[in-house]
Formats: C-alpha cells, sequence, structure tokens
C-alpha cells in the first residue's frame, strides 16, 4: 500500500508540473497548507514544493476559506 500512496503522489506531481510547463501561467492559485480538508491541505503542500522547484518565476497565491465564521443559522445580507 506504501509503495501505491508513493507512486499516486509523485504521479500527481508530474501531472501539476506538465500542466504549469504546458500553460506557463504568472499567476497560480492554490489551496494553503493550514486548511482544514486533508486532500486541500495536501494540494497546497504539493503546489508550494512545485513553485519552490519551479525555474520560473511563478507567483502562487495560498488561499484559505473560513467556513461558518458567522455561526450556524445566521442569514447574511436579508432582513425579514
Amino acid at each position: 500500500m506504501g509503495n501505491l500512496i508513493k507512486w499516486i503522489r509523485l504521479r500527481s506531481i508530474a501531472l501539476c508540473q506538465l500542466q504549469i510547463a504546458q500553460y506557463n501561467p504568472d499567476i497560480v492559485v492554490y489551496p494553503d497548507i493550514r486548511d482544514d480538508n486533508p486532500d486541500h491541505s495536501a494540494i497546497g503542500k504539493m503546489m508550494e514544493k512545485i513553485l519552490k522547484a519551479d525555474p520560473n518565476e511563478i507567483t502562487g497565491y495560498a488561499y484559505l476559506c473560513i467556513i461558518n465564521s458567522f455561526g450556524r443559522g445566521q442569514s447574511i445580507g436579508s432582513e425579514t
């Protein structure tokens, strides 16, 4: 199982590197590593690793969404 996970991780990195090389973006937006969702956090870590190793000067922006910051049951922007 460990080898499969390692292969998937390396394959994911290779696919992202290929997309970056193909499109040659100036800016890449990706999830912050502090995201509570483990999938989002893993993508954030992977993208930071890729961008640090990329010889081109690509600007990376990590975003972090805070869910339920207004509490449950509250509506925003509408009054009854």
